[in-house]
């Protein structure tokens, strides 16, 4: 069966991973405090509203006074005025061109919201047009849970025509990741998983252990060890 191949946006395809970082960093320095990586992680590949909820349980006890709302307004306010800073990361527009061109099934499964993905999106048009319509947002009808379940993974793959669920061997679908969250959502959906995750998260082995491939870069991906179309030669 022909792969399919389901991408995670931020900080997979695009460089928001600095922006979410500076945008926190500034909101918790009127505090004195900065964004550490435990929370990091509990945050990142969560939907938006779960994300904020985590942020502000872990920072209401250290003195930040914010409701979940008060954080997701300044927060949502102050991403979208670095979007023009945000770009695609290394490896990802070859690759996505690549698999556009051999006429490999490409979908994307975001815990960004409608809005937010399309700010994201209308600052890189020439990657998030290979996409087309099939595009999977957190608030999307039909997406109860956000990662690490895997109702967000699974609509990604419907978007291209499959019929799946988790009780199938969904194994011919590809999820590209950058979170552990993201991971096993991805891994729950009966899926192969690539994790290319930040340098610096520190993701639980037994994860590690059942993605099919861990790289530092897009650029590290080689397509036909997953039965897709070798990159023509240079």
């Amino acid at each position: 069966m022909q792969a399919h191949c389901i991408f995670d946006m931020d900080g997979l395809l695009i460089d928001t991973e600095s922006i979410h970082i500076r945008v926190n960093n500034e909101i918790l320095a009127r505090y004195g405090l900065t964004w550490t990586e435990d929370i990091k992680v509990k945050m990142t590949g969560t939907k938006e509203r779960d994300s904020a909820t985590s942020f502000v349980e872990h920072y209401q006890p250290l003195g930040v006074p914010l409701t979940v709302d008060q954080y997701q307004a300044e927060r949502k306010e102050k991403v979208i005025s670095r979007m023009a800073d945000c770009k695609p990361l290394p490896g990802v527009v070859r690759l996505v061109k690549h698999l556009k061109a051999n006429n490999v099934p490409i979908a994307i499964a975001t815990s960004s919201t409608r809005f937010m993905y399309n700010h994201k999106a209308k600052n890189n048009a020439d990657l998030f047009s290979l996409f087309g319509d099939h595009v999977v947002c957190s608030d999307d009808e039909g997406i109860v849970k956000g990662k690490p379940h895997p109702d967000l993974i699974l609509a990604g793959a419907r978007s291209l025509g499959q019929f799946v669920s988790t009780s199938d061997d969904n194994s011919h679908c590809l999820v590209f990741e950058d979170s552990e969250l993201g991971a096993i959502a991805g891994l729950r959906a009966n899926m192969r998983v690539i994790l290319v995750p930040d340098e610096k998260a520190v993701i639980d082995p037994d994860v590690l252990s059942k993605c099919a491939k861990v790289l530092k870069s897009m650029e590290d991906f080689v397509p036909d060890e997953f039965g897709l179309p070798p990159f023509p030669n240079l």
